[in-house]
Order: C-alpha cells, then structure tokens, then sequence
C-alpha cells in the first residue's frame, strides 16, 4: 500500500508541474484492484459580510468613507476569489496519506480524485503561507497544524484561512457525492489612528491571540506569545491612518493574568500594544486591553487618538488603556521591533 501511495504521490507531483488542470486521474492502466475516481466538492464559508459587521461597529454617518474604505481594505483579504489550499487524506487503518495542493477558484470547487476503498480521515485548508501562517506536520492528520513562527515579533496571515475536515468511506461506489466544508479560521483587526501632526512614528502590534491552529478538531493553542506587526494604510478619513492584520482569535474569556498590576487591565482578552516616536525622539508606549473576544470570522475595529505626547486614547468601548512616557529609558525589555 504504501508502494501504491508513493505512485500517487508522483503522480500528483508531476502533474501539477505540467498543468493548471487540478484533476488527480489514474496511476496506471489497470486499478481494478485499488482505485475509483470520486468527486469530492469543497465549498469555502468565507467571511461574507465585512460590511455588516464595520457598520455596526461605525454606525455614525460621519464615518461613512471610513466604513466604505475598510470595507473595500478587508473583502478581499477575507472573501478571496481564489484560494491555496492543502488537502490531506490519511488511511485510518495503517496511516498511509495522500498530500496534494490545489488551487480553488470561487466558493465551490469540485474535484476528481482516485481513492483506494477504505476509510479516510481527510482534512483541507486554505491561506497558508511561508509568513505567519505556517502548515505543519502535514503527513499526520492527528497533529496537522497551522502555526505562526517563533519569534518575539511576527508577520501577521497574509490570506483568509478557512478549514475543513471528513471521514471518508470509499466503498468502490463512485456515483457517491462527497461534499466537504471550509470554514474561517482566523480574523481580522484593524486600529483605526487619528494622530497629531507632530508624531513622527506609529507602529501598532497585536498581541494574547492564538500561536496554532489544529485542522483536525478546530483547536486553537496558546502556547507560545508573541508581538504581531500590523501594516498600515492611509486610506480612511482626513489624518487617520489604519492598522490592520490577519490573525487567530483570542482566547474566549479573560485569562486572569494580563497585566495584573494595571487596573485597566481588568476583563482583558487581548491586548494592542502602541509605540508612538514624538517630536523630541522619545518613545511612548501606549497598552489596550480589549474586553471582548476576537473569534474567527470577526472584522473587529477600534478607534483612538495619538496625542503629540505619544499617548493613545480610545474611543471604542469596552477597550481600557494605559500609557507609558519615555518608554526606552527604564531599561525595560524593548523586543526586536
């Protein structure tokens, strides 16, 4: 068997280097005694309504250019209209898997793959990448995961991570419809910043969000802390700026242990970090401590006020914040930013 496997492996190898075309045909002429071409239909849940959830959060009409910016910023990102995804089929009896990545264009994509009968545990996955979304252990579907690098500071996801996973029982029946769901795994952030002319420098980091990702039951982990860079654009409104980033949900309640000695603190899921470089080259560093749960699928946006001191107000509810002047000068751990 897992000579056959090998072949299947080659094969698929092979062919997606000689062609677009995303079907896995036959290893050879005769697979009476193994394989059946099925059609296995994947269908992508994307995030479908970016604006819906921007507006509730920005009801104001005075904040209609800046909902229509965002909107047009995260659509795409979220809701792609084509998607990198990763398929794999492992054998329950005897471990032997099928690795095979695919491109899928749209929400449904149908594909022709040759299976042996037996049973499989498959999983699928799409938006990884070689930044801040890694796949790893992608010959096991028990510890398969997509995780972010280790490092201090880290790329935020480049693409809309959607997941899915099935068993499957191939009997030689290929007249069965098989049909497997995708459904999105992480989120996007975006700090919107209006900042006093005279601030030279902003850099917003995200931060207590989850550091994995297991395909096979929709775990996310939390062991490894880490900054998340976000990228900014000026496309808002007059003298705003946007942060923004792709990443994993926050834990679901408050943890306890965010900044114990900070009042503001208190209920704190997640956290925004916020160095701000002023006018006479010092550092503020201004802490958000976000109340409410950042969950897959969300677009979440917080408002604030970059003072000519460097300090950060918010003007989302729910967000307390603290701030430190002359942040660099107490000797305090500054990470490789």
């Amino acid at each position: 068997m897992m000579q056959r496997l090998s072949h299947i492996l080659l094969f698929v190898a092979t062919l997606l280097s000689l062609s677009s075309c995303r079907y896995i045909g036959t290893i050879d002429d005769d697979t009476s005694d193994c394989g059946t071409v099925y059609r296995i239909t994947y269908h992508m849940h994307a995030v479908n309504n970016t604006g819906d959830q921007i507006t509730a959060q920005l009801p104001e009409d005075a904040n209609a250019t800046l909902r229509q910016n965002l909107t047009n910023l995260f659509t795409p990102l979220l809701h792609p209209t084509t998607y990198p995804a990763q398929l794999l089929f492992q054998q329950t009896n005897d471990g032997s898997y099928l690795f095979s990545p695919q491109t899928f264009n749209g929400d449904v994509q149908t594909l022709s793959l040759t299976l042996c009968p037996t049973t499989y545990r498959h999983t699928a996955v799409t938006g990884t990448d070689r930044q801040g979304a890694l796949l790893a252990d992608s010959t096991n579907v028990s510890t398969e995961q997509v995780t972010t690098p280790a490092a201090d500071t880290i790329p935020a996801q480049t693409n809309a991570l959607l997941s899915g996973r099935k068993d499957l029982k191939i009997q030689g029946n290929n007249e069965e419809a098989i049909h497997v769901h995708l459904y999105p795994a992480n989120a996007a952030v975006a700090v919107v910043a209006k900042e006093d002319q005279s601030v030279k420098d902003v850099k917003v980091y995200l931060t207590d969000l989850a550091s994995s990702y297991t395909t096979n039951d929709s775990t996310y982990h939390f062991d490894k802390d880490a900054l998340v860079r976000t990228t900014v654009s000026t496309k808002a409104t007059s003298g705003q700026k946007i942060y923004h980033a792709l990443v994993f949900p926050s834990r679901d309640s408050a943890p306890g242990t965010i900044d114990t000695d900070k009042p503001q603190a208190d209920g704190a899921v997640w956290r925004i970090v916020v160095l701000a470089k002023i006018a006479d080259g010092s550092t503020t560093r201004s802490v958000l401590y976000v109340q409410k749960p950042l969950k897959a699928g969300d677009v979440r946006v917080i408002c604030v006020a970059v003072g000519s001191n460097g300090a950060v107000t918010v003007t989302t509810a729910g967000v307390g914040a603290s701030v430190t002047l002359d942040w660099n000068k107490g000797g305090e751990y500054n990470p490789d930013i």
